[in-house]
């Protein structure tokens, strides 16, 4: 049985922590990566159920980004694993950009 069909409240994020990496999520989140209509990029972990930012980082630069992102995840409360794997995975995401 499928992880979502025995908790329908699990996020992506969430069920790839469990599923892939073995890591039981402390909080309930989900991981945005976002280029907003400025160009600027934004990657931020939510709570979707309140819109609460548990953790963000947004800059004109992609890299500056991320490493904001990385900085503020160890001020999220999250386990010392989550915040290694969310961190390591925002750094080796590959970005895409829409063609024009």
């Amino acid at each position: 049985m499928r992880r979502d069909d025995q908790n329908p409240h699990l996020t992506d994020t969430e069920e790839a922590m469990e599923d892939v990496l073995g890591i039981h999520p402390t909080r309930h989140y989900s991981l945005r990566a976002d280029q907003l209509d400025d160009g600027t990029y934004r990657y931020a972990l939510e709570n979707p159920d309140n819109g609460d930012t548990l953790a963000e980082g947004v800059h004109a630069d992609d890299g500056e980004a991320r490493r904001l992102f990385r900085e503020s995840l160890d001020r999220s409360g999250l386990s010392k694993q989550e915040i290694a794997a969310l961190g390591d995975g925002v750094m080796h995401q590959q970005t895409t950009v829409p063609a024009r």
